[in-house]
């Protein structure tokens, strides 16, 4: 919604050409933008109905309000972006969330999030892409969630769907990572993440209680490896190149952790602007765990980790 926003606010802030007008679908969606949003030389104000349903909390309506700042060429440098909204099981919600884009190559975002029932969130991310002017990376990024829409049904291909208990994780993150770039669009970099992590039984009521055994609190202290390749033209908002990344990290128990295993895994992602407005992107992603006993808040989930 907030990449939608900066999108939508921009092409209000020049009036469009005859040639740009169209028709059609995109005759449409002009028009709404404008009645969806108000621009002048520093803000740009974007508000989103929310509307949406998953299986898990079903049904959630709220306002999206965005407020944008832009610099002098029209380039958007601070998003403040609140969410209020209600859902049955959880309540009335508050998100909010703000971006910093220093420059192109470097972002930070902060995000709270608190719910009357189950949820709760505190986040930070500082990413930097052209560190020392260009010749590096640096990535800092903590997590402090209580998340209770998780579902589980078991573990293996035996699970079933009358097996469904509602869980609700508790994790406390914290990682950073250095990398050093090369050849131009690769970079090598190592990091190290502390987690901690919590399940308890979730908000949900179920005919199947959460298994004792899924109840476990764990720590992770885990160093990490990566190299990535990336040919994209922009770093948080490309429109056309690549990005290809793979990553091994190590978890023993001198390290601090509560178990020892091994985790890899490797992403690809391509991205190309099929139409003016348009930029399709394609994602492939796999990771494994083994080489010891895994705990259950780090198998791999589908999706990948956030």
């Amino acid at each position: 919604l907030l990449l939608a926003a900066a999108t939508a606010s921009s092409a209000t802030f020049a009036e469009p050409t005859p040639d740009e007008n169209g028709g059609g679908v995109d005759w449409v969606l002009k028009r709404a933008a404008r009645v969806f949003t108000s621009d002048n030389k520093v803000f740009g104000q974007v508000h989103f109905p929310v509307i949406a349903t998953n299986p898990n909390a079903g049904m959630t309506y709220g306002v999206l309000p965005v407020w944008l700042v832009h610099n002098s060429r029209h380039e958007i440098v601070q998003i403040f972006a609140p969410m209020f909204t209600y859902n049955h099981t959880y309540g009335a919600s508050f998100s909010g969330t703000y971006y910093y884009y220093p420059s192109g190559d470097e972002k930070l975002r902060a995000l709270l999030e608190k719910s009357q029932k189950s949820n709760q969130r505190a986040a930070a991310e500082y990413d930097n892409r052209s560190l020392f002017g260009g010749r590096a990376t640096l990535l800092l990024h903590a997590n402090f969630e209580a998340d209770g829409g998780a579902r589980y049904y078991g573990l293996g291909p035996d699970s079933t769907k009358n097996a469904e208990a509602s869980e609700r994780l508790l994790e406390n993150l914290v990682r950073a990572e250095f990398g050093v770039r090369f050849w131009e669009s690769y970079v090598a970099a190592a990091g190290w993440q502390v987690r901690h992590t919590e399940v308890q039984a979730g908000p949900f009521s179920e005919q199947v209680p959460l298994a004792q055994d899924v109840r476990t609190k764990t720590s992770y202290s885990l160093p990490r490896l990566t190299l990535s390749r990336d040919t994209r033209d922009l770093a948080f908002t490309p429109t056309s190149g690549s990005l290809s990344e793979l990553f091994a990290e190590y978890s023993a128990a001198a390290l601090g952790s509560s178990a020892s295993y091994e985790h890899y895994g490797g992403q690809w992602r391509f991205y190309t602007q099929t139409a003016a407005n348009l930029v399709t992107v394609l994602h492939a992603q796999t990771e494994w765990s083994g080489g010891g006993d895994v705990p259950f808040t780090a198998l791999s989930a589908l999706g990948g980790s956030r």
